[in-house]
């Protein structure tokens, strides 16, 4: 009984943020290899991707095949998949927000953007990646980078933004992450954007003026651990973290507001992800 009313509650959630009536802004099909890459498109096709997200983020019983990930963002972004194609099913999932559609982002719920000024006429927010236990590959986060690299030059963005999670860390790991990113060059505070205050990570003034001016090697080695890889890989192409995290209470999770310009992607990993075959 407690499952049917869990699924007759989530399909009246999925009705009510206009599920039903969903196009995608962006749609494009890849086949590659073992896998199916391409935009969401059906019912069922963005069900499966929130199922995968609630899954992922909630660490849920895989029997419970009723509980989705959705919030009102859904409707109006892009979903870029991957689809397993011996199973069907959604192993990797993406959301994209166009600024040429939208002007109202995830990101904004979180941090105060305001002096976040962007000289862009076209830009996306990126947001809600995961993948599948079973499919955490180097070859499924390549078909995402490649699925992220295509829609970006569909849409003629030249510049991608969103929140970076990190699980499962205390208010001084997170000052900790932020030391080190500061460290190796990849903050920038310019913009001076703050966590609006129901998001502001405990004491982390306190815990991020503790940190010593230069971290050791241990402490390098400790946040460097911390920092999930799909964030290294932005960091790597050319990503910067605009200031302090927040935190999301609900996913309980640090979030990094991280923004990487078209331009400073390396010419070699452009043309990687072209050229990406499995």
């Amino acid at each position: 009984m407690l499952q049917f009313i869990q699924q007759i509650q989530q399909e009246l959630k999925f009705r009510h943020l206009d599920m039903v009536a969903y196009e995608p802004r962006v749609e494009f099909q890849m086949d590659q290899g073992n896998y199916l890459l391409k935009t969401a498109t059906t019912t069922q096709e963005l069900k499966s991707a929130f199922k995968l997200r609630y899954d992922v983020f909630y660490n849920n019983d895989k029997k419970d095949v009723h509980k989705l990930d959705i919030d009102v963002y859904d409707s109006v972004c892009d979903h870029l998949i991957i689809v397993d194609k011996k199973t069907d099913a959604v192993v990797g999932t993406y959301r994209m927000n166009n600024s040429s559609s939208l002007q109202d982002f995830y990101s904004q719920s979180e941090f105060d953007l305001k002096s976040f000024a962007l000289p862009y006429s076209n830009f996306v927010e990126l947001g809600r990646a995961c993948i599948d236990t079973q499919h955490r590959t180097g070859v499924v986060i390549s078909l995402l980078w490649k699925g992220i690299y295509f829609y970006m030059r569909h849409v003629k963005a030249s510049l991608l933004f969103g929140c970076s999670s990190i699980k499962n860390i205390t208010p001084k790991q997170a000052a900790l992450v932020t030391k080190y990113f500061e460290q190796t060059g990849s903050l920038n505070c310019k913009y001076k954007i703050k966590p609006h205050l129901s998001f502001k990570v405990p004491f982390f003034d306190e815990y991020f003026s503790s940190m010593p001016e230069k971290l050791s090697e241990e402490q390098m080695k400790e946040a460097e651990g911390l920092i999930p890889s799909l964030l290294k890989t932005y960091l790597k192409v050319g990503a910067e973290i605009l200031g302090e995290p927040a935190y999301d209470a609900d996913m309980h999770c640090m979030d990094f507001l991280t923004c990487l310009k078209v331009e400073n992607l390396a010419q070699r990993y452009e043309k990687r992800l072209e050229k990406v075959a499995i």
